[in-house]
Parts: structure tokens; sequence; C-alpha cells
């Protein structure tokens, strides 16, 4: 099977998509549940797998919960997917490098002590992992209305995938594949399901202030988690963006950049890369560290604001003018 699996892997991915399993980890402060799907999916007997599959369906109803046992395509794909090598090899690989989640629950937990502290609204008790070959790009998903996350945990084995050439990710991506992303991945994710925006088709400063946004909530709820880390980037990087910002800002303002909305001119500065094009030996994501800079900046003239009015406020340029930012 290509790249493990033919339309048929493709299919079963988008059917089955996340199954939640109460996993009998001790409750939280919080009450986070990491629930491992994949070892539901592949340690079931074959005769069990529709009556727990239905369990699943009943138990918690979700937008994100696609199962259907009854459906005999359905359960010729799971059974397809069951019997593939690599599919197995994958779940060796992910179970001996998370053997266990609990460590994942604790920190999950704390993070969104920290949000709700913060009156954000956010309750996420339900984090589910699966795998799912669907690529880096939906590593995480999130729905407010559940309350629930997936995470695709192949994707934070990729880096020890090297039989198949890591799934052909290249390795800036690769490098983002650590257990450490998880956590500041799965939070980013939610606090973008609470970031309103703008109605309209979005510009440059619209993406930059969205961005900024999640990075400012991620320096609260994840204090003891680099910068780095949370910015996606290489040490390198985040030096070259420190020496770079004013550089990077008077790119913009010249090139007329900030309310452009065509995101072909755009995307080279929004879109994971190696590096933003426009820069000699940059980082990639250039809007996400102006952004937060402008965000942190409006804030410190705004103490009293909370978290919630910074999420639901959609005007950028507001935000930009009251911040004062001139890096």
């Amino acid at each position: 099977m290509s790249r493990w699996g033919s339309h048929i892997w493709g299919l079963l991915c988008l059917a089955v998509l996340v199954c939640i399993w109460g996993c009998n980890h001790p409750a939280s402060r919080y009450g986070v549940t990491v629930a491992r799907f994949e070892q539901v999916l592949l340690d079931t007997s074959e005769s069990d797998l529709p009556i727990v599959l239905e369990q699943f369906r009943r138990q918690y109803p979700s937008p994100l919960l696609h199962i259907y046992p009854e459906d005999e395509r359905y359960m010729s794909m799971v059974s397809e997917f069951r019997a593939d090598t690599i599919a197995r090899e994958v779940y060796d690989t992910v179970m001996r490098y998370y053997p266990t989640l609990s460590w994942l629950e604790q920190e999950l937990d704390k993070a969104l002590i920290k949000a709700y502290d913060l009156d954000t609204a956010i309750t996420y008790p339900i984090f589910i992992t699966y795998i799912s070959n669907a690529g880096y790009a939906t590593r995480v998903t999130a729905d407010s209305e559940s309350g629930s996350v997936t995470i695709a945990i192949d994707e934070y084995v990729t880096q020890h995938m090297r039989p198949y050439g890591y799934f052909g990710e290249p390795m800036y991506i690769v490098r983002q594949c650590g257990a450490e992303h998880i956590v500041p991945d799965c939070m980013s994710e939610i606090a973008r399901q609470h970031i309103a925006l703008p109605s309209q088709e979005m510009t440059l400063l619209d993406y930059m202030v969205a961005e900024g946004k999640v990075m400012y909530f991620l320096k609260l709820v994840l204090p003891n988690v680099e910068d780095s880390v949370l910015l996606r980037y290489t040490t390198s990087q985040l030096q070259w963006m420190d020496r770079n910002e004013s550089n990077v800002w008077a790119y913009f303002i010249h090139n007329n950049l900030l309310y452009e909305r065509d995101y072909g001119r755009l995307h080279n500065f929004i879109d994971d890369a190696p590096k933003t094009n426009a820069f000699q030996e940059s980082a990639p994501r250039t809007h996400a560290y102006v952004g937060w800079h402008i965000v942190s900046r409006y804030i410190k003239k705004h103490p009293r604001l909370t978290l919630r009015q910074l999420f639901e406020e959609t005007d950028s340029q507001k935000i930009l003018y009251e911040s004062g930012y001139r890096p």
C-alpha cells in the first residue's frame, strides 16, 4: 500500500476519523482524559469490535465521532486497516514512544486550569489520540461545542519513521514533530476556536493579530515552554526574528502588505516553510512573531482587558493603532 494505504485507508480515516475510549486514567483536577483510540481500534478483538464501536457512538455523541458498525463496507475498511502491516508498525512505534499519556493529561490539565482562571469559558475535558495518516496540517482538531480535541498521534512519531521517508514530510516539518509540541499544538487549536475573525476576507494584519492572540494565550497558559517551541521555530530562527523584527515590519510597510487580502501575496509570511523567501536565512511564519508583539503591547496599554474581550475584538487596525507598535 502506498504511503501505507490505498484509497481504502483514506476512506477509513474519513469514516472513522476519531473515536473515544475511556482508558481508566485517574481523573485530574480539571477532568482531562486523553483517550487512545489507536489502542481500541488495533487491540480490540475482531468479534468485540462492532459492540465496542456502538458503545462509543452512544456514549460520546460528537461531531468528531463518525463510526458505523452496522455498515458492512465501513467494517470491511476497518478490517483492512487492522490487517495493514505498515499501520501496525506505525502503531508499534507510537506505543514505543508513547506507552502512557498520563503526562499529557497532567500538562493539558495545568494549561486548561490556567485558561479557565483567565475567564475564557474554555472547557475541553476529552482529548482523543488516533492514527490518522492525514498529514501535519491536521495533526490537531478541536470542537468547542462538544469540548473534544483529536490528536493525530502518529504525526508526533514522524521523526522516528525513517524507513518510510518520514512519510514524505519535509525536514522542517519533521523537526516540529516531537512530544514537546503536542500540548502547544492542542492549546493553539483550542485558542483558535475562540478567537473571532473579521467577517470579510482577511488582511495580513488580520492574520498577524489573530496569530498574535494565539501566541499571547500560549504564553499565559504554558509559561514554562520556550518561545521557540510555541512559535514552532528553531533556536536560530527565533534569534533571527529577534534581530530582524524591525526589518520585517519595514518590509511589510514598504510593500503595502498590511492591508493586502490576496493570499497569493501573503502565504509566504503565514504558511509553514523552511524560511520566508523575502529574506535570506530567515524564520518562517513571520506574521506570528510580529503579531505576538503587537498584541502584547496592546494588552500593556489595556491592562484591564480580559482574554475573552481580546479574543472577541476583530478590529485589527484598532489593536495595531492602540498598541503603539514601533519595532
